[in-house]
């Protein structure tokens, strides 16, 4: 699946994620990427990623992700999203945040995550 514009690479994650397709997933991240995938344990690489995601894909839970901002410049962009999980068939949250992720433009012209960070900020700037 094709990103063509920063937006377009969180919304594929928002599409695919109830599939559970974790190879799909990945396929939208660049090979070295960057991977928060608890506050504080950050992964780097595909592989690496893998586990992460398979992780959060094993809960089982419904995912909603909405981009609310995106900050591009040249061929990087910050996208800001809000996102929850939900038990399925319930409005029960299990878990939400504030994920903020960097993506690339690629040389074919579309683009990749290069940093996921579905954690947020208050971990990283915690005294």
């Amino acid at each position: 699946m094709a990103a063509h514009t920063p937006i377009e690479v969180l919304e594929g994650i928002a599409s695919i994620f109830p599939t559970a397709d974790l190879d799909k997933l990945l396929s939208l991240y660049e090979p070295e990427a960057v991977f928060v995938a608890e506050p504080g344990k950050v992964v780097k690489g595909v592989e690496a990623i893998r586990e992460g995601l398979g992780n959060m894909l094993a809960m089982g839970l419904d995912f909603e992700l909405i981009p609310k901002t995106v900050l591009e410049n040249g061929d990087i962009a910050l996208v800001i999203s809000k996102w929850k999980m939900t038990k399925p068939g319930t409005a029960e949250v299990v878990m939400e945040g504030r994920s903020s992720d960097v993506v690339r433009r690629q040389s074919d012209g579309s683009w990749l995550l290069l940093i996921d960070n579905p954690h947020g900020l208050e971990w990283a700037v915690a005294d």
